[in-house]
C-alpha cells in the first residue's frame, strides 16, 4: 500500500502499550498513521513510527482539526481507562474519559472514515 492521503489511520492512545504496537504494524503494513495521545497513562518515547499529535480528545477544537486536515480511512481508539478498582472509587473520571470523550469522537469518525475500531486496552486480555 503506497502513502497516499486515502491510506492515513488515526490511532487515539497510540502511545499506550497496545496503541503503540498497533502503530507499528499499520505504520509497517504501509499507512500513514496520526498518533492522538495525551500521554496520561502513554509514553513519547513508544511512538517510534508515524506522527505524533499530543492533545485530549476532551479537545473538541482539535478533533475537529484533524479531521478536517485529514481523510482518515479508519480510526483506532485505544484511550479508555481500564481498570476496575480504581472504576469504582472514581467512576466519574472514567465517565468523562470513556464515554464523554469518545462521544467527542464519535461525530467526526463516522463521517469520512468507513471504520472505526473501539477497544479499550484491558479488553484485550
Amino acid at each position: 500500500m503506497n502513502n497516499s492521503i486515502d491510506a492515513t489511520v488515526l490511532v487515539v492512545g497510540g502511545a499506550g502499550y497496545i496503541g503503540s504496537h498497533m502503530v507499528k504494524r499499520l505504520s509497517r503494513s504501509g499507512y500513514h498513521v496520526v498518533v492522538l495521545d495525551n500521554l496520561t497513562t502513554g509514553n513519547r518515547s513508544s511512538i517510534k513510527y508515524g506522527e505524533f499529535i499530543q492533545g485530549d480528545l476532551e479537545d473538541k477544537k482539535l478533533i475537529n482539526s484533524l479531521f478536517s486536515q485529514y481523510r482518515f480511512l479508519g480510526v483506532f481508539h485505544f484511550a479508555a481507562h481500564s481498570l476496575v478498582g480504581e472504576s469504582v472509587h472514581n467512576p466519574s473520571k472514567y465517565y468523562s474519559n470513556n464515554v464523554a470523550n469518545t462521544l467527542n469522537l464519535l461525530p467526526e469518525s463516522v463521517k469520512p472514515a468507513p471504520t472505526l475500531s473501539l477497544s479499550p486496552p484491558a479488553s484485550t486480555f
